[in-house]
């Protein structure tokens, strides 16, 4: 049977990578979506296909997708509209274990898909920039990007039955945006994830359901460091090695 799962995921892998030419001249952004999971599927059954021959180092690996906003409970700013679809990959180690708690250390490569735009006018003040008005006028204007973040942190894990448990996440990791808003710069920056979730286990498959608040800002690196602030929901696969 897991012989039968992995071809059938290397084959839509093969698959996937063959529409990636064609797709590139309609849509780049889409090609590159198309690429990022035919990587992600690739490593699965890659390590799917190798988990009975070898010890890893790691514990668990997966796949998440996740959608998140910022005009949801808990924050709800009025200033601003912003939004992400997101894939992260789940690497975790367990590293301490007592009776039905246990804690891991999680590493999470993530690519952000963000839609942004200014909502109030009056943001961006004269004494901000001798140009304001034009940014006024660009900020105002829909704005789509990509963040990439490596994610670093602990999971503390309860565990309810074989089967069932759950946990809480802490994290923070670098981050790259590939463009600048009126509220955080281009380029480097932090992502900080909070989370609550639960995993159900099914022989060496793990399902996963989670959600997060995250934070991204620069740590004052240049001034303009108000950040974004989500409120997330993911799913995701992976499997125990």
């Amino acid at each position: 049977m897991a012989q039968q799962l992995d071809t059938r995921m290397e084959n839509f892998t093969c698959r996937m990578l063959e529409a990636i030419p064609l797709s590139r001249k309609q849509n780049p952004k889409k090609a590159f979506h198309y690429c990022f999971l035919a990587i992600a599927f690739s490593i699965l059954a890659g390590i799917n296909a190798r988990a009975q021959e070898k010890e890893y180092f790691i514990d668990y690996a997966g796949l998440n997708a996740g959608f998140s906003r910022q005009d949801v409970f808990p924050y709800n700013n009025d200033n601003y509209f912003h939004e992400s679809r997101y894939l992260k990959v789940q690497l975790g180690k367990e590293v301490w274990n007592r009776k039905k708690q246990s804690i891991e250390v999680l590493v999470e490569p993530s690519v952000y898909f963000v839609k942004h735009r200014m909502l109030n006018f009056f943001y961006i003040k004269p004494q901000d920039a001798e140009n304001f008005m034009e940014l006024r006028d660009r900020f105002l204007q829909p704005l789509e990007y990509e963040e990439y973040a490596l994610n670093i942190g602990l999971i503390y894990r309860y565990e309810f039955s074989d089967l069932w448990s759950a946990y809480g996440q802490i994290s923070i990791g670098p981050m790259i945006a590939t463009e600048r808003t009126e509220r955080q710069d281009e380029g480097f920056s932090f992502s900080d994830i909070v989370g609550l979730g639960t995993t159900y286990r099914h022989d060496r498959w793990r399902y996963d359901l989670r959600f997060t608040l995250r934070h991204v800002s620069n740590a004052d690196l240049t001034e303009n460091n108000d950040g974004h602030n989500n409120a997330g929901i993911e799913i995701g696969v992976g499997i125990n090695l």
